[in-house]
């Protein structure tokens, strides 16, 4: 994939009887639930690359770099800086919890949203929903 596609550019690819096509390997369009699968599949097939350095940075374990190399190697490796991997993971936590049931108020708080509406901001920007519309079940 190149870095413009990983910076913004997009690429379409054909989904086809349920099934998308990838270095030339048919795989099963996935589910939500599938993709962390559906991306170690892509690793395998060396579509996307796993930066170790960057999974142990992004896990805390970021000893031996200066920030301004963690930045840059986070940013080179993903196409996102780590604030956007940290509102992505933030948005996604209080998405479960909002599948749960648990009220938006609550999930915000939970999740370090400093209110509701940053909350509401942050799911429609990564999910496409608002907190409403995630309880509601659409």
């Amino acid at each position: 994939m190149s870095k413009q596609l990983l910076l913004g550019g997009e690429q379409r690819l054909v989904v086809d009887a349920g099934r998308i096509t990838v270095a030339g390997t048919a795989l099963p369009f996935p589910e939500f639930a599938d993709l962390e699968a559906f991306t170690d599949r892509l690793v395998e097939l060396d579509v996307l690359r796993c930066d170790d350095d960057v999974r142990r940075m992004l896990s805390g374990d970021d000893t031996g770099y200066s920030e301004r190399h963690r930045q840059r190697r986070v940013r080179d490796s993903t196409g996102l800086t780590r604030k956007q991997i940290e509102q992505l993971s933030r948005a996604r936590e209080a998405f479960a919890l909002l599948l749960q049931g648990v009220p938006p108020s609550v999930s915000a708080a939970r999740c370090g949203f400093a209110d509701q509406a940053h909350l509401t901001r942050s799911l429609k920007t990564f999910h496409g929903q608002t907190p409403a519309q995630v309880l509601s079940g659409r």
